[in-house]
């Protein structure tokens, strides 16, 4: 059978570039949806929550050969909106241009101003809860941004260019979904307040346009002189089909785009190259005569001056979020409302050495030597650091916690640039050397910008399809 359209995966990526073909003039009148995991409704994985663990599915679907560094993401339908936090910040005007503004980095080949319409539609299709920004921005959020804690309201009378709630996919007030009840358990929201797939685009399996395959490992992309043909996927009984498809869009994620791509002899020379994330980093605080929790989801407050005030030549920037997780107020029986958990998200860059790469097994190896020496510097710092952008708070004490194993925000394999010598995929997304293969996700990135990514791989999807 023949296909307009053929999505692999089912996230963020690949329902965003379906939404924006679909909103076209001329759109297509047969589409199929490939997903390699199952379809979970919410309620039947709430009522295994339990046994939901964060690395289950990366253990059991890559080879990690460096696994002190774990990666985190879910395979079934609806991809990461299962397990995501909801944070939705847009990356800052100029963490599209690191390289030309600090000499750091690879510029992206679009900027701010491209994506801010695409930015702003993809907010409006997730509903999201924000105020104030740090960025032009021409429409308000959805919904009214969140409570701010007491410590956070002095933040942002400190620093009222730099501070502000942070913008999240978690409903400020009833709409379409519940209003978020704070319990701070967001990998799994208890009652479905948080976007999903599931929840926020629930026509698409009502369109008779659309057919979705579950349990469908795909086997590689079928190709010749340019042209992407089809797609060949193993069925959840073992046997093999094969698609016949007029485009073809990955959609997975930044470990298996690359991966199907090698599989399928697919290759450029940065193709699964410089695998990243942020650096992660928490910091607890000890306020004095201050009390905290008072902030109405998980994450409350969105820190960003080191993003302007920092030159960013010698060292990452960073931005921080307060959290407002009930169970930190267990840190301290005596004054449990005392204490304030600070995370800090450092931007990185790529390296060569960290890598995707494809061997005869029927997984993905990873391999992951370390953060660029730029974010290890600002690491080494962070507790210093943060220490001087929370001077307003009255302190009795800062220490740093732990690094973080990991941020879940997996980028940069497939980058986006201007060549295929140095990247993957050009401005649209399409790679660079197929008329009609498209490279979707976070992958994209070139480089792991300090924020959030989820709102990014939206907007880009968006922009590609409305590009096509």
């Amino acid at each position: 059978m023949q296909y307009d359209v053929i999505i692999i995966g089912s996230g963020f990526a690949s329902m965003f570039f379906l939404q924006g073909l679909l909103d076209k003039k001329n759109s297509p009148k047969r589409i199929l949806i490939i997903e390699k995991g199952a379809n979970e409704p919410h309620f039947e994985r709430l009522a295994k929550r339990r046994f939901i663990q964060w690395s289950e599915t990366s253990t059991q679907t890559i080879t990690n050969n460096t696994p002190e560094k774990p990666w985190t993401y879910s395979i079934a339908y609806g991809g990461g909106s299962n397990c995501w936090f909801g944070s939705t910040p847009r990356i800052l005007p100029n963490g599209f241009k690191t390289k030309t503004d600090f000499g750091i980095g690879q510029d992206w080949p679009i900027d701010y101003n491209t994506l801010e319409q695409y930015y702003t539609k993809a907010e409006g299709i997730l509903e999201v809860s924000g105020g104030e920004t740090p960025y032009p921005k021409s429409a308000p959020y959805p919904l009214p941004a969140h409570r701010l804690s007491e410590p956070d309201e002095i933040l942002r009378e400190a620093y009222p260019e730099y501070y502000f709630s942070l913008p999240t996919a978690r409903a400020s007030r009833p709409s379409k979904r519940p209003q978020c009840c704070g319990n701070g358990v967001c990998f799994l929201c208890p009652i479905d307040s948080k976007f999903t797939i599931e929840n926020g685009m629930r026509y698409v399996r009502d369109d008779s346009r659309i057919e979705v395959v579950y349990n469908a490992s795909v086997k590689n992309i079928s190709h010749s002189q340019g042209i992407a043909n089809g797609v060949s996927a193993t069925m959840k009984d073992g046997s093999e089909k094969y698609f016949s498809g007029d485009i073809i869009a990955l959609g997975a994620n930044a470990i298996f785009n690359p991966w199907i791509l090698l599989k399928s002899g697919i290759k450029t020379p940065q193709t699964g190259k410089g695998l990243c994330e942020q650096a992660g980093a928490a910091i607890n605080v000890k306020l004095k005569g201050l009390k905290n929790k008072q902030g109405s989801t998980v994450t409350t407050g969105w820190g960003v001056k080191d993003l302007f005030s920092n030159d960013r030549s010698q060292r990452s920037g960073f931005m921080f979020n307060t959290v407002n997780r009930p169970m930190n107020i267990q840190l301290d029986p005596n004054s449990p409302f005392s204490h304030l958990e600070i995370i800090a998200s450092i931007e990185d860059f790529r390296q060569e050495r960290n890598k995707v790469t494809f061997d005869d097994s029927d997984k993905p190896q990873i391999e992951f030597h370390g953060h660029s020496e730029f974010a290890e510097k600002t690491f080494k710092r962070i507790e210093e650091l943060v220490g001087e952008l929370i001077e307003p708070l009255p302190i009795e004490s800062i220490k740093f916690s732990h690094r973080r194993t990991t941020e879940s925000h997996i980028q940069c394999t497939t980058p986006m640039g201007e060549s295929p010598d140095s990247s993957v995929a050009d401005k649209y997304c399409k790679h660079h050397n197929f008329s009609n293969l498209y490279v979707l996700g976070s992958g994209n990135f070139p480089t792991a910008s300090p924020e959030n990514p989820t709102l990014t791989i939206c907007a880009l999807s968006l922009y590609a399809a409305d590009n096509i």
